[in-house]
């Protein structure tokens, strides 16, 4: 667990040193607070027989950005907490979310940019979570006519501590557009494909009859090769809203793990009077696989890293200029550890958050 970790904290010593300038006049720095008490009738996130609990939550969350030197733009955002549970501590868990930018002119119209990310998430009584990390090099270009364009590459890699079977590498390059169609209309577009490096082995399917079947070893690692494609609009009007449009195809040399994925999206958020605010996010996730398998097959060693179709209401009250309430409710349908099974849970929460 320690080699594991030891990518989160070289980033947070990271973070550490550059929080340490934070006085400088070129920086600006934003922090903020939440607590959080709710409801969730599916605690241990089952197919069947839910079990419910209240919990808890304490998020802290800054971010700021500045300038290291004349031409060098740094970026720096870090949220991390604990939701607890009153009756079964053992769903007690800690996470720790840590993102780094940094961004130089090359020359008119040409940015040349590096960012970085890392993920915890762990368990506090039980050998359970995974860690994350991520690092992607990319270069944006400013057209004449507003177009942005970016191209990048990303290194990623996952980690789950309850064994390697299930880690991997991810590897993939892509193309962002983004472009100011109306005002306050912005369309944007994202093509991206690569591989993803199992440490895992790869078995094919031999069917016997009745319902037998003989999983036949093809002595090589698992390899997933995946595109997807993204589009959408965020339009500013009386109200914010965003629609959003995706296709993911994975292709893997390990029998029943290719599928495809269409996704929508929708975001919505509009201010009030009495400084209400509201916001309403919805996803629709229809993930087929294709191939035809009839065994149980585990996909992922937990459920911790999944979310799928959901909708989400927020309600907000802002009482002073630092201080504000908030009402969630939410339904989530996430595929399971398990393949093409899916479990629903219910959330219902009241959290107050403190702008510091």
């Amino acid at each position: 667990m320690t080699e594991r970790f030891s990518i989160l904290r070289f980033c947070l010593i990271i973070f550490l040193s550059f929080y340490s300038r934070a006085g400088a006049e070129n920086w600006r720095w934003n922090s903020r607070a939440d607590m959080a008490y709710g409801l969730d009738n599916n605690i241990f996130e089952t197919l069947s027989d839910p079990i419910a609990d209240y919990t808890g939550r304490l998020l802290y969350h800054v971010n700021g950005s500045g300038r290291l030197t004349a031409s060098l733009w740094t970026s720096v955002d870090y949220q991390g907490g604990v939701e607890l549970y009153s009756s079964y501590s053992e769903e007690n868990r800690m996470i720790h979310d840590l993102s780094l930018g940094l961004e130089t002119p090359l020359r008119q119209g040409l940015i040349l940019g590096f960012s970085a990310h890392a993920r915890d998430k762990r368990f506090l009584t039980i050998q359970r979570g995974f860690t994350q990390a991520s690092f992607s090099p990319s270069m944006r270009f400013s057209s004449a006519n507003g177009m942005n364009t970016t191209l990048y590459f990303s290194l990623g890699r996952l980690n789950y501590f309850l064994g390697s079977e299930f880690d991997y590498t991810n590897l993939l390059g892509g193309i962002r557009l983004e472009l100011g169609i109306w005002p306050r209309v912005t369309w944007n577009f994202q093509a991206s494909g690569g591989f993803s490096f199992f440490n895992r082995e790869s078995y094919d399917l031999r069917y016997l009859g009745g319902s037998i079947y003989q999983w036949i070893s093809k002595d090589e690692k698992q390899l997933d090769r995946f595109v997807e494609m993204t589009t959408g609009l965020e339009i500013y009007q009386w109200a914010l809203f965003g629609i959003q449009i995706s296709y993911q195809k994975i292709l893997s040399n390990n029998y029943g793990y290719s599928f495809v994925c269409p996704r929508l999206q929708f975001i919505a958020a509009k201010s009030f009077v009495w400084n209400l605010t509201v916001r309403f996010y919805w996803s629709l996730y229809l993930k087929g696989y294709t191939d035809d398998l009839k065994p149980l097959l585990q996909i992922w060693p937990d459920s911790e890293n999944e979310e799928n179709s959901f909708w989400v209401l927020d309600i907000s009250k802002d009482f002073q200029k630092t201080l504000s309430v908030r009402l969630r409710m939410g339904w989530y349908q996430n595929e399971s550890p398990f393949r093409d099974l899916y479990y629903q849970k219910r959330i219902l929460s009241l959290g107050i958050s403190r702008r510091l």
